[in-house]
């Protein structure tokens, strides 16, 4: 964590959080949807969402073609507060 000046006694500390997700994946390997597995606060279930859906995966195969499928995957986030706004 770097800062662009001292940190005062009362600035608020980053939050280190696990989650599983939920990853949806069509038949070329798009992300379709993503979905952490237990409840988190909205910004930070937004930022999953949007950093996910940026990854591409081997689309799984069954007898032979593409389809789509259903993956999970383990994320550690941090989290700091930016203001009103929450910093990943």
């Amino acid at each position: 964590l770097c800062s662009a000046g001292p940190l005062s006694a009362e600035a608020p500390k980053p939050v280190l959080t696990t989650t599983q997700v939920r990853i949806d994946v069509d038949a070329s390997g798009r992300v379709t949807a993503v979905e952490p597995t237990s409840p988190l606060p909205a910004p930070l279930s937004t930022a999953i969402r949007e950093h996910v859906r940026g990854w591409r995966f081997e689309a799984p195969v069954h007898e032979g073609q593409a389809v789509p499928g259903t993956t999970y995957a383990r994320m550690s986030v941090c989290a700091a507060a930016a203001g009103d706004q929450l910093a990943f």
